[in-house]
């Protein structure tokens, strides 16, 4: 249980929620209460009460600029329902690969594990697994001093695995800009350092794409050993939402192969087969439950190479950072299914060698001849932001 502030008739009244509160941002521990009536600010911190001594600068570009400072209080209207797709590189499916994410129902994110570490004899999917974890535990212990960059920076330096991964991390949240709940605006922050990547869709258009960061071609930003790059480097966005909306993340993999029109359409070729077969099949319970939030879980299934591996049915093992050595599907049933068909298509492309790809158009940017797609671990998650009716 936390406790945030209303504010009835000029007096300060305390309110018991059952989510945590968080001030996002790119700044360690800011946090300013309003009062609805008038200009009159607050300060808080430890339980939302003392006064707040300490304020920290928000970096952007490289330009010091004051912090955005109201109350972010984790939704309790919306949440994600999200699915989950992984499939490693032929060549990294003994180890599983060096992808790592987590979906929760509030926040969700993807790790690409930099592959240059083996050939020092480590594994980069041991550092990528773990900070997905942290990040995770970070996301559900947020509270008024934190925001996702913090969360993301104690991650990072508690990390005891050696190597390094670029991250890309979202949680949804609520302003609490306005007295009244239903003026309150919902908003998706997103973290994004390197180059995974994310976009959000409403209505079958692109309304926000995150940009990358790169030092220099292919190499880019990231955290871990002997990483001079923080999460303060990162750039952070913060998009309104709506029921409906559709939110894609993905690692490198799927951005480099995949152009975000093909996204769009794949999303949308999906929601149309969807709707038909809805209609020829009403009675079908996967067609009656698809607009509906389903418990999590997980399985592995058979490739095409007779690989088969464990099934897992626990929820509770969908909540963790996953990985798999072969394909692994993870979250909502109807959306982690449309996430398998994103991860295979990414798949299907890098390995056309005549194909003129994200990647491809990238590198001639930078001076170099290359042609077809890039291989590498694809990994994929699918989100709708819905209502919450619990």
């Amino acid at each position: 249980m936390t406790t945030t502030i209303s504010w009835i008739a000029g007096t300060a009244v305390r309110v018991r929620l059952t989510s945590w509160v968080a001030s996002q941002g790119r700044c360690h521990s800011v946090t300013i209460i309003r009062r609805w009536s008038s200009g009159v600010q607050c300060g808080a911190r430890h339980g939302l009460w003392t006064s707040l001594g300490r304020r920290s600068a928000l970096r952007t570009g490289g330009k010091e600029v004051k912090p955005r400072s109201w109350l972010i209080l984790c939704s309790q209207r919306l949440h994600l329902q999200a699915g989950a797709a992984v499939i490693p590189h032929r060549d990294k499916r003994d180890r599983g690969g060096e992808d790592a994410f987590f979906i929760t129902k509030r926040a969700a994110g993807v790790f690409d594990g930099v592959g240059g570490w083996s050939a020092l004899g480590i594994d980069p999917g041991l550092y990528s697994r773990r900070l997905a974890e942290l990040v995770r535990a970070g996301t559900e212990s947020m509270d008024a001093t934190s925001s996702l960059v913090s969360v993301l920076e104690r991650a990072a330096q508690t990390n005891e695995a050696v190597g390094s991964c670029t991250a890309c991390v979202v949680a949804l949240s609520t302003l609490m800009e306005a007295a009244e709940p239903d003026k309150r605006r919902s908003v998706l922050t997103c973290v994004n350092l390197g180059d995974s990547g994310m976009m959000v869709l409403r209505k079958g258009k692109i309304i926000f794409r995150s940009k990358e960061q790169q030092h220099y071609f292919n190499c880019p930003y990231q955290l871990g050993t002997q990483s001079k790059d923080t999460p303060y480097d990162a750039f952070v966005d913060r998009i309104d939402v709506q029921v409906g909306d559709w939110l894609v993340l993905g690692t490198d993999g799927l951005f480099d192969n995949v152009f975000d029109e093909e996204i769009v359409d794949c999303i949308r070729d999906w929601c149309r087969e969807r709707t038909e077969r809805r209609a020829a099949a009403p009675d079908d319970p996967l067609s009656a439950n698809a607009g509906t939030a389903s418990p999590m879980a997980s399985s592995l299934k058979t490739e095409a190479d007779g690989r088969t591996a464990r099934e897992m049915h626990s929820a509770a093992d969908v909540d963790r950072a996953m990985t798999a050595p072969a394909l692994l599907t993870a979250g909502a049933p109807a959306l982690r299914e449309l996430a398998e068909r994103l991860a295979r298509m990414a798949v299907t492309c890098a390995e056309d060698e005549n194909r003129m790809s994200p990647f491809a158009l990238n590198a001639r940017s930078a001076g170099f001849w290359y042609y077809g797609g890039k291989l590498d671990d694809v990994t994929v998650i699918v989100g709708r932001v819905s209502r919450t009716t619990t």
